[in-house]
């Protein structure tokens, strides 16, 4: 992966954290905790998932397989972008990244996901293959490269940002 793409991935993962970190830090923990009704998360175990699904993205990506040639595609990581980003087709989250109740606040909460962003950060930073040339299997999206998977990431917690969002506007 060419550094200039190392940089402008590393820059979407930071810009998102900023975004996400300064969004969900001005809701008070009443409302982070307010139960919208039967099967629905809160705020709260919204961002708990969004954590929890980051730390397993990332495993997964840990164990990325190399490939013989560049995965590179401008369409495909257009696609998996506005697929990632789309709330108009509700996805179920695997049963092991869904909330279970761990952490007692928001900020709680809130700091765990924002460390699973740093760990994410610094192993784009220190992994020596080209993310390009590296395969995983994402749980909706099927076989990406190192680089698309690091997009999904980074767009599941924006789209859970509109999640929330949605979830205040209608409050």
């Amino acid at each position: 992966m060419s550094s200039q793409r190392k940089s402008a991935i590393l820059a979407h993962l930071e810009e998102n954290r900023t975004v996400f970190t300064s969004r969900v830090s001005s809701i008070s923990e009443s409302e982070a905790s307010k139960s919208r009704g039967p099967g629905c998360w809160t705020i709260l175990e919204i961002v708990e998932h969004v954590g929890r699904a980051e730390g397993g993205m990332l495993r997964l990506l840990q164990s990325a397989r190399p490939v013989d040639t560049s995965l590179e595609s401008a369409e495909k990581e257009a696609e998996l972008s506005r697929r990632i980003h789309s709330r108009e087709n509700p996805a179920s989250a695997p049963e092991r990244v869904h909330p279970t109740g761990e952490f007692s606040s928001l900020a709680a909460a809130l700091e765990a996901w924002s460390g699973a962003r740093r760990a994410t950060a610094d192993f784009v930073v220190s992994w020596d293959v080209d993310l390009d040339f590296v395969t995983a299997k994402h749980p909706l999206f099927g076989v990406v490269s190192g680089y698309q998977y690091l997009l999904i990431m980074a767009g599941h917690a924006a789209r859970h940002l509109a999640q929330i969002d949605e979830i205040r506007a209608s409050a």
